[in-house]
């Protein structure tokens, strides 16, 4: 089976653990509509084109999507009627965004939230009444997950107005429900003229042509994705500017504060640093 799916390849993980064959990873933005939800199947052929040049050339490089069935197993459990509330005898091993097949269960039955060690919910009733029976739980290769945009743009960070790139942060490669924060890292590197030779003295022709050039403090904001903590913060000891943090999937925080009134208190600084205090009233002349 061959795709005609159109979609651009966003991000390509190397594999997790290539000593047991285990394929890396790509995450690719598909066309709206796509059936089955983006979710392809097990040895359905994928074509990319690895660069602009090979696409003009029809050049097209073949992957085979896969299911993971290291991950397929069984287990005992029991379910109501009309409810989304699945209880098993344990749910060590059980992810989100694993399938439940079962021949009485409905189709596209996954999991969204683990609730305890006993039980989890789907994404939808599962209208069946399973007594003891053997549901399978199976985890897909291929499923359909959250990627963040990051637009150009300029953060105020620790006294630093710093431009930040275009960048996509995958909030995470494997499950479509993930509880996760997406930040924006800031980092402090040392640049020295062995790291840009744009530091060394450009004077040609002086005795000091080419001579070593003073260090550069280098601040960058990088975007990604970090678990959370169990209060719900951003798992990330250093300095950071959160952007956006979802729980099961769903966005519970965005940040949407602008930094305006930093510009104005920078403008403030400067001057005072140049010129000291202003008077502004008029010097009271006294008889």
């Amino acid at each position: 089976m061959t795709s005609n799916v159109v979609a651009k390849v966003l991000k390509v993980y190397a594999a997790d653990n290539p000593t047991i064959g285990d394929p890396p990873t790509i995450v690719a933005a598909l066309k709206p509509g796509y059936e089955n939800d983006g979710v392809f199947n097990s040895g359905e052929i994928l074509n990319f084109y690895n660069n602009y040049s090979d696409a003009v050339s029809k050049i097209t490089t073949t992957v085979t999507a896969t299911t993971a069935t290291d991950f397929v197993y069984a287990i005992t459990g029991t379910t109501s009627e009309l409810t989304a509330e699945v209880s098993v005898a344990s749910t060590s091993g059980i992810e989100i965004g694993d399938y439940l097949v079962n021949p009485n269960l409905p189709d596209g039955l996954y999991v969204i939230e683990i609730l305890n060690s006993i039980s989890f919910r789907t994404n939808k009733r599962v209208n069946a009444t399973l007594i003891s029976s053997t549901i399978f739980m199976y985890r897909k290769s291929s499923a359909p997950v959250i990627a963040v945009g990051i637009s150009e743009g300029v953060y105020y960070k620790n006294g630093y107005f710093i431009k930040v790139d275009p960048q996509i942060v995958v909030v995470d490669k494997y499950k479509r429900y993930p509880d996760k924060s997406v930040i924006l890292k800031y980092n402090e590197e040392i640049i020295t003229s062995d790291d840009d030779n744009s530091l060394l003295d450009p004077a040609l022709g002086s005795s000091n042509y080419f001579a070593r050039g003073a260090d550069r403090l280098k601040v960058s904001l990088v975007g990604e994705s970090v678990d959370l903590k169990t209060d719900g913060t951003p798992d990330y000891n250093d300095e950071y500017i959160e952007l956006v943090r979802y729980k099961k999937g769903v966005a519970s925080y965005l940040n949407e504060e602008t930094q305006y009134s930093e510009i104005d208190n920078q403008i403030q600084k400067r001057s005072f640093d140049t010129t000291g205090n202003f008077f502004v009233k008029d010097f009271r002349l006294l008889p």
